[in-house]
């Protein structure tokens, strides 16, 4: 099945990771960081790659070779995003992995759980896409968080049966039974966390099926913007691009950037898509902006001032130059002209 929004991931995983980072002293403050600002709205989506190469800074400058145990035993109340708050709604422990497994791909679709019930076990299987090239810390956090999760829903204790890894043992091995118990297994078959049944189905203290049904449609609505946003970007046209100028100019958000971002594209997709028929963004933004001008110049209303803001211009001087420009003479000139042409003959 191709997911919809593949190659992205949700803001809030992002956001999540860098709140995890920011609790914990185990890189040096020098080492630069992506901006938490860029990461707050829970629709926005983000190139996968950026949170790859997060996880690849933190494993090149950590000075705690276990971090990713350590982050997967912190679960971060303020970055949990959307199905974070979803899942806390549910009526037992089952439902909330179900819930989680039903929407992980919104997170992240290159992450994976599976839930196999026998009767007597519950047994949890984590993969990661390995293409992608996520350090092991990704899978030792995964894990390590699921369980703290489970712990923070139940407000109890949880005890697991045993867990099982799929890559050798690490030299810090014993640090697995903070979080895992006695029986850790590595160099398995697969991630596995085993748990009695008896726990999942066991009603949460959290739940609120009203407020879990608001959630749930909020995330769907969420989900459905991002398909119709992939479609878009996935038949990007002139037309396209020049609509969504028009749309973002009176926001001050025309940008390459935001438009980019709003696609879920990254800029050399957007280049080369252009390219094939012949522009680039900077053409068809000054473009768009000389047709516009003309329209809103026509509407006496409208302040120089107000013409200059809704066509994205900073400083009203910039606006005077490209319409010098675009018409070979100055806005003043232009509105005279305009006021001879529409005064009324004696």
């Amino acid at each position: 099945m191709t997911i919809p929004y593949e190659n992205t991931v949700s803001s809030s995983s992002v956001l999540d990771l860098l709140d995890t980072i920011n609790s914990f002293s185990i890189i040096s403050k020098d080492v630069k960081l992506p901006e938490r600002d860029a990461f707050i709205n829970p629709e926005t989506r983000i190139n996968e790659q950026v949170i790859i190469d997060l996880w690849h800074l933190i494993d090149k400058e950590s000075r705690v070779p276990s971090y990713g145990l350590i982050f997967g035993q912190h679960v971060q109340p303020s970055s949990k995003g959307l199905l974070g708050s979803l899942v806390s709604q549910c009526e037992t422990l089952k439902d909330a992995f179900m819930t989680f497994i039903k929407y992980l791909d919104w997170m992240n679709p290159s992450e994976n759980w599976q839930l196999i019930d026998d009767g007597q076990y519950i047994d949890l299987i984590f993969s990661v896409n390995s293409e992608k090239r996520y350090p092991i810390a990704s899978i030792e956090r995964g894990m390590s968080w699921i369980v703290s999760w489970a712990r923070t829903l139940m407000g109890k204790d949880v005890s697991v049966i045993f867990a099982s890894f799929a890559f050798t043992k690490p030299h810090y091995h014993e640090l697995f039974n903070l979080n895992f118990g006695e029986n850790i297994i590595f160099s398995s078959s697969q991630n596995c966390i085993r748990f009695n049944k008896a726990l999942f189905d066991q009603k949460l203290l959290s739940y609120n099926p009203y407020l879990k049904d608001i959630l749930e449609r909020k995330l769907k609505s969420f989900i459905a913007k991002s398909k119709r946003k992939n479609k878009l970007a996935g038949s990007i046209r002139k037309e396209t691009i020049n609509e969504l100028i028009l749309i973002f100019l009176p926001q001050n958000k025309a940008t390459i950037d935001y438009i980019c971002n709003y696609l879920n594209i990254s800029r050399q997709t957007l280049f080369r898509q252009l390219k094939k028929e012949n522009t680039n963004f900077k053409t068809l933004l000054d473009s768009t902006r000389k047709n516009l001008a003309i329209d809103l110049l026509n509407d006496k209303d409208n302040s120089i001032q107000r013409v200059s803001e809704m066509l994205g211009y900073a400083e009203v001087s910039s606006f005077y130059t490209a319409f010098v420009r675009w018409h070979n003479t100055s806005v003043s000139q232009y509105r005279k002209k305009q006021q001879v042409i529409d005064k009324p003959s004696s």
